[in-house]
């Protein structure tokens, strides 16, 4: 990560977990993103940033690197357009049609990098 280090202490928690569920015969479908960005990509534009898509596809590759092994689903981004069209009224200030569109749009972006990154290294587990 450029801005930050990988927590060890959080990636064994989830290691830990996604092998007490895979040993209770519960299959992990962990969501990567569900609403919240860090405050660092939040204050600069977050996913009206274009950098955030790559910020998202390293996150991503952490968590593929970490788990990968042992996930086979994934779902990137819950509620996409919820998010998007929300943060019309919740984000605290206006925001335009073509923010609102540009954000819908640097997270498909961001999805298909970080599924191709997937698909690249961990196709043994499907």
């Amino acid at each position: 990560m450029p801005y930050g280090k990988v927590s060890r202490e959080g990636i064994k928690f989830y290691n830990d977990l996604i092998n007490e569920l895979i040993e209770n015969n519960i299959e992990p479908i962990p969501t990567v993103f569900h609403f919240d960005l860090p405050k660092r990509l939040h204050e600069s534009g977050g996913w009206n940033n274009r950098k955030t898509i790559d910020e998202f596809v390293e996150y991503c590759k952490v968590l593929f690197d970490n788990f990968g092994d042992r996930i086979r689903f994934w779902q990137t981004i819950n509620e996409q357009n919820m998010l998007v069209f929300a943060s019309k009224s919740l984000s605290g200030k206006p925001k335009t049609w073509k923010e609102v569109f540009q954000a819908n749009h640097h997270m498909l972006v961001a999805q298909a990098k970080a599924m191709g990154v997937y698909h690249k290294g961990n196709m043994e587990v499907r």
